[in-house]
């Protein structure tokens, strides 16, 4: 079975998605009085936020690696 393929666009729109999850991780802990939720619920976000982009990072990492070494 073949394997799916990523494209330089997807590679591109996924690194896009990081880059906002990180900005937005940024904005809010600056800002911690402007958001609408309690303390927990803030706590979850920022949580919630940095693992989706930590995954991202790792996603990008991986696919970078494999276009550095000929895989597809």
């Amino acid at each position: 079975m073949k394997q799916p393929t990523i494209s330089i666009d997807d590679l591109n729109y996924l690194a896009h998605l990081r880059n906002m999850g990180h900005l937005f991780s940024e904005l809010a802990a600056e800002n911690t009085t402007t958001m609408h939720c309690g303390p927990v619920q803030y706590s979850q976000l920022i949580s919630l936020l940095s693992v989706i982009t930590d995954q991202l990072d790792a996603i990008i990492e991986r696919c970078h690696q494999r276009g550095q070494c000929g895989e597809e």
